[in-house]
């Protein structure tokens, strides 16, 4: 199931639903589209993981009983094809102790109780969003000062005009390319 925005004020933020409920699905699905987020869904663990062979999201919402009808590690798998989304869990009624071994171990971002209706688990959503986009904004700000840092060797070195004037055209032009990356995501 894939569900696109109404409205686009996120940009290309994107939520894959993970839920065994077909009729929690299409609701929540809807929900987070009308937000303006891209939407997928998926009624189990395989379905999910072949979305993610193809597709990376910025957001998991994984429902608890699908994680544990199966022995082996389902979260793992989830977790190592979608390795930067955050992760959010659902079930209804207060965590369990399967929620907080799960945080032990796969850096759970949150827990959202089904029972508690649409605006928790909106809130959950744009929480986790924001979280990944600024863990991104970290990670591209690093690029662009490793960039400049490696550059400084270079332009400490007694060299011609031309050649010096070469390699400060050579670093803006890799400092433009990081912050147009930035700004595209």
């Amino acid at each position: 199931m894939t569900i696109g925005g109404a409205k686009r004020s996120h940009g290309a933020l994107s939520v894959l639903i993970v839920d065994s409920d077909p009729s929690f699905l299409s609701r929540t699905c809807k929900l987070i589209a009308e937000d303006g987020y891209q939407v997928w869904g998926a009624e189990d663990l395989l379905a999910a993981a072949n979305f993610l062979a193809d597709q990376t999201p910025d957001l998991l919402l994984v429902e608890m009983a699908l994680l544990e009808a199966d022995g082996a590690d389902p979260l793992g798998d989830l977790r190592e094809r979608a390795s930067g989304a955050p992760i959010v869990l659902m079930a209804s009624g207060p965590p369990n102790d399967g929620f907080r071994t799960y945080c032990e171990t796969h850096e759970i971002f949150g827990y959202c109780d089904k029972a508690h209706g649409c605006e928790p688990l909106r809130l959950w959503v744009s929480a986790a969003l924001l979280a990944a986009r600024h863990s991104e904004l970290i990670r591209q700000a690093r690029v662009g000062l490793r960039h400049v840092l490696e550059a400084v060797p270079e332009l400490r070195t007694i060299q011609p005009l031309d050649e010096v004037l070469a390699a400060i055209l050579d670093q803006v032009g890799g400092l433009l390319a990081c912050l147009a990356a930035s700004e595209r995501t």
